[in-house]
């Protein structure tokens, strides 16, 4: 909860009422006022995107003793303490640096505040500076390493400090480095001398080799899972939830992903073919979060007249045999759903399921973002 309070407030609010200029950071005592998981940690966060890390590093150090001072009191009050008096602060910085800050800063969460008589004072004042969402990027990625050089000022666990070099490396991919990405986490992973029972920080480090894997080859037909839409309980699909949904909002790992693909020109057609498969199912759910990235690729690859050409060769592919539906775009096979399980009182468990027809088929694909980015693209 300290960490999504912190990616909450990245959110943020980014229109608003402009001001001469960017609000003066609190006074040193001001800031002591503020309790450092609830509202200190927000407001630095919140001044960080707004007016840059440069003039709201110096809240850094009060962030950090007031954090460890909430430490020693649980610890003296007989709950469970942290490891380190600086754990829960380091936590804290790399929690708020490996957030994809594209997604967040784009509204990716869409639970936000909004400014009222209840908002405080000191938040009001800096949401009530206008800054583009451009500018609040180019805070973040401007402050990544002066935040990190902060942090080193102290001795850090083996474990933050391979955080904070898969943060730099993330860093390189957004900014389209990748063989530099790559020589960098070889670097780091030669170096890795953690723990045995270490487990999340091996997992960490095997993800990000994943991310910046050389394209691999699918095989889109051995997709075999049956898939049916949910609509008995309102839900318009079943979709991925839990920790691999928080990871990528965390890391925004297929973010990175994704910018390798994009920058992959010798094997696009590899890159295309290993994106639909990766975000098929979540463009048929309306969800899908590299759209943008596809149809960007597509375009590259394809012109206009082919595109058009091979969404309606697509849509005259669908099939649903053997409860088992698909289609064949640029090549790939692509499944859809088979089925639709809709509400009915009148059946067992309150709902039925029946097939889908040709025709819905058709039109799920219509909706999704891929198909309106690149065949209105084709018009």
């Amino acid at each position: 909860m300290k960490r999504l309070a912190l990616l909450l407030a990245m959110a943020g609010l980014f229109v608003a009422p402009a001001v001469q200029a960017c609000p003066p950071l609190l006074s040193r005592q001001a800031l002591q006022q503020l309790d450092p998981q609830e509202e200190l940690g927000q407001y630095v966060m919140l001044r960080w995107l707004t007016c840059g890390a440069e003039t709201t590093l110096p809240a850094l150090p009060v962030l950090r003793a007031g954090l460890r001072l909430q430490a020693l009191q649980r610890d003296g009050d007989g709950d469970e303490p942290a490891a380190a008096p600086d754990d829960e602060f380091a936590e804290m910085v790399v929690a708020s640096l490996s957030v994809n800050p594209h997604a967040v800063i784009a509204g990716f969460f869409e639970e936000r505040e909004d400014i009222d008589e209840d908002t405080p004072a000191y938040l009001r004042s800096l949401m009530a500076w206008q800054v583009s969402a451009q500018q609040k990027l180019r805070h973040f990625e401007q402050g990544v390493a002066p935040v990190i050089a902060f942090l080193r000022q102290q001795p850090l666990s083996p474990s933050i400090e391979q955080q904070l070099e898969l943060i730099l490396i993330a860093q390189e991919i957004r900014q389209g480095k990748i063989e530099q990405a790559r020589t960098h986490l070889a670097r780091v992973a030669s170096a890795a001398a953690l723990p045995q029972a270490d487990t999340e920080s091996a997992e960490r480090l095997a993800q990000m080799k994943a991310v910046l894997a050389p394209v691999r080859e699918h095989s889109l037909a051995a997709d075999t899972q049956r898939w049916v839409i949910d609509k008995s309980t309102g839900r318009r699909l079943r979709m991925r939830c839990g920790t691999g949904a928080w990871m990528e909002a965390m890391y925004g790992l297929d973010y990175l992903r994704a910018e390798v693909l994009r920058r992959a020109d010798a094997d696009a057609d590899a890159a295309i073919a290993e994106l639909l498969q990766d975000d098929w199912r979540e463009q048929i759910g309306g969800h899908g979060s590299r759209s943008g990235f596809l149809a960007e690729l597509l375009r590259k690859r394809h012109p206009p007249a082919a595109l058009k050409l091979a969404w309606d060769d697509a849509l005259a592919s669908i099939r649903n045999d053997d409860d088992k539906a698909g289609l064949s775009l640029f090549g790939n096979y692509l499944a859809l759903p088979s089925a639709v399980l809709e509400g009915d009182v009148t059946a067992a468990g309150g709902a039925r399921e029946r097939p889908l027809t040709v025709d819905e088929l058709a039109e799920l694909v219509r909706q999704s973002a891929l198909y309106r980015e690149t065949y209105a693209a084709s018009r």
